[in-house]
């Protein structure tokens, strides 16, 4: 039973969520570029925050450091009326800490929004969505997992179906790249 009332409050925030997401793109003028960004591990250097001890996971999400590189990164290349999206795979639970986090790192202003989704492969949804709706995004996600074990692992078919898209994709690599490190 409680499984079934977290997968029915999952789909409904990710109803709501979709929702938000089609009415905020609509809204944009023609030739705006939308910028879907990763958090963890592409503007975040999250996975050095597990091999921490906290009092919470809501204190280490609030507290991970961010990746400098490619934060100047998007602000060097934005224009002013581009969107940026904040979609990351994340326990709906921390969407407030999430946004927080955002703010204190001034990720947020009136042209950004936050989605969050229970699995790497549910941002193709999106992906997909914004592909019908608005052609000229930008999308940057190392689609990456187990930095904290030290052998990082890729969600392979993620990256396959992101490659088929022929978007701007802005990978582990380059996003590695960015950062001038060779653990990210």
């Amino acid at each position: 039973m409680k499984k079934l009332l977290k997968r029915n409050i999952s789909y409904f925030f990710q109803f709501f969520l979709k929702k938000r997401f089609r009415t905020k793109i609509k809204q944009l003028k023609p030739n705006t570029t939308v910028w879907v960004i990763d958090i963890d591990n592409t503007i975040a250097d999250s996975w050095r925050t597990f091999q921490s001890k906290w009092k919470s996971e809501k204190e280490r999400l609030l507290n991970i450091p961010v990746l400098n590189g490619t934060a100047e990164y998007i602000f060097q290349h934005k224009k002013e009326d581009d969107l940026l999206v904040f979609l990351s795979a994340r326990n709906y639970l921390y969407f407030n800490a999430t946004f927080r986090w955002l703010q204190k790192n001034n990720f947020t202003h009136e042209k950004a929004a936050l989605f969050l989704v229970a699995f790497p492969h549910e941002k193709l949804s999106y992906l997909y969505e914004l592909q019908k709706i608005k052609q000229n995004f930008i999308y940057l996600d190392d689609l990456s997992y187990n930095h904290e074990n030290g052998q990082v692992k890729f969600y392979t078919q993620e990256i396959e179906q992101v490659q088929k898209l022929g978007i701007d994709y802005i990978d582990y690599y380059k996003i590695n790249q960015l950062n001038q490190k060779n653990d990210i």
